[in-house]
C-alpha cells in the first residue's frame, strides 16, 4: 500500500513546497521573468487555479508575448519603411543633380548645335528652290524644333521627379508610426 501512495505523497509534498514559495518571493520572481517555461505556467495554473493565458497581466501570458512580438515587428517595419523612403528620396535627389549637370553641359554646347541645325535647314531650303524669307522661316523652325525636344525632355524629367517625391510623401504619411 505504501508503494501505491508514495507517488501521491511526493506530489503532495512538491505542491505544498511550491505553495510556501510565494511567501519567500521566489515563485513571484520566477513568474515575473521574461523566460516562462511550460512547467512554470503549469505550476502557476495549479497554484492560482487559473490559466496563465487568461490573465493578460501575467508576464507569462502568451498573449502578451504575441502582442509584444507584433508590436516589435510593426515598429521594425515602420523603421525600415522610413529608411527606404529616405534612401529613395536621396537617390532621386542624386538623379536630379546628375540630370542637372548633364543639362548644364548641354546648355553650354547648345548654341553651336542649334546653329548647325539652322545651317542645314537653310541649305536644304536653298537646294529646294526656296526664297530667302522661306529659308529664314525654315531656319527658325529648325531652331524651335531643336529646343522643343530639349524642353519636352526637361518637362518629362521634372514630372517624373515630382511624381516620385509625391509617392514618397504619400508613403511617409501612410506608414507613419503613431
Amino acid at each position: 500500500m505504501r508503494e501505491k501512495l508514495a507517488p501521491f505523497t511526493m506530489a503532495f509534498l512538491l505542491i505544498t513546497a511550491c505553495l510556501a514559495g510565494p511567501a519567500t518571493g521566489t515563485a513571484t520572481a520566477l513568474w515575473s521573468s521574461d523566460e516562462c517555461s511550460a512547467i512554470d505556467n503549469f505550476i502557476h495554473d495549479l497554484l492560482t487555479f487559473q490559466n496563465v493565458n487568461e490573465n493578460p497581466d501575467n508576464p507569462c501570458s502568451t498573449q502578451n508575448k504575441v502582442n509584444s512580438v507584433i508590436e516589435d515587428m510593426q515598429e521594425s517595419d515602420a523603421n525600415q519603411t522610413e529608411v527606404d523612403i529616405y534612401q529613395a528620396a536621396a537617390a532621386e535627389k542624386g538623379n536630379g543633380e546628375t540630370f542637372g549637370s548633364v543639362y548644364n553641359n548641354y546648355l553650354q554646347d547648345t548654341e553651336s548645335a542649334a546653329w548647325m541645325k539652322m545651317q542645314v535647314a537653310v541649305a536644304e531650303a536653298y537646294q529646294n528652290g526656296s526664297t530667302k524669307s522661306e529659308a529664314k522661316v525654315e531656319a527658325k523652325n529648325a531652331i524651335a524644333d531643336y529646343y522643343a525636344v530639349k524642353q519636352v525632355n526637361l518637362i518629362e524629367r521634372w514630372d517624373a521627379s515630382l511624381a516620385n517625391f509625391r509617392y514618397l510623401q504619400d508613403s511617409a504619411i501612410n506608414c507613419s508610426v503613431e
